[in-house]
């Protein structure tokens, strides 16, 4: 996420909410992983009263610049901040790879 302009935040959350990595400098990761996980949870649940696929991502607007959040499927969503002037196409693209990683390193085996 580094090469996207305008980032001001980012977020990687659990399915029930709870943090695990967080680059948030004004916002308290518990709560807003909480938040981000409800809000892609009603999300995914719009998605299917329409019949449409598994959500992709949750894009929210505001005169301070977008939160979106990005599933992980069942194992959690990344949450990244950005201001108005964001380029949201850049910031998809760039996100999706974040994601793959992501996805790789959740789906690696656990030694204990």
């Amino acid at each position: 996420m580094q090469n996207v302009p305008h980032i001001s935040g980012a977020l990687v959350s659990s399915a029930d909410g709870l943090p695990v990595a967080s680059a948030l400098s004004h916002h308290q990761p518990q709560p807003t992983a909480a938040v981000a996980a409800s809000s892609l949870a009603l999300g995914q649940r719009l998605v299917e009263l329409l019949g449409n696929r598994p959500l992709d991502e949750f894009v929210v607007r505001s005169a301070d610049g977008f939160v979106v959040i990005y599933s992980l499927g069942s194992d959690g969503s990344l949450t990244v901040l950005a201001r108005p002037e964001a380029n949201l196409g850049l910031l998809h693209i760039q996100a999706r790879r974040v994601l793959s990683e992501l996805a790789a390193i959740v789906d690696e085996p656990q030694l204990i």
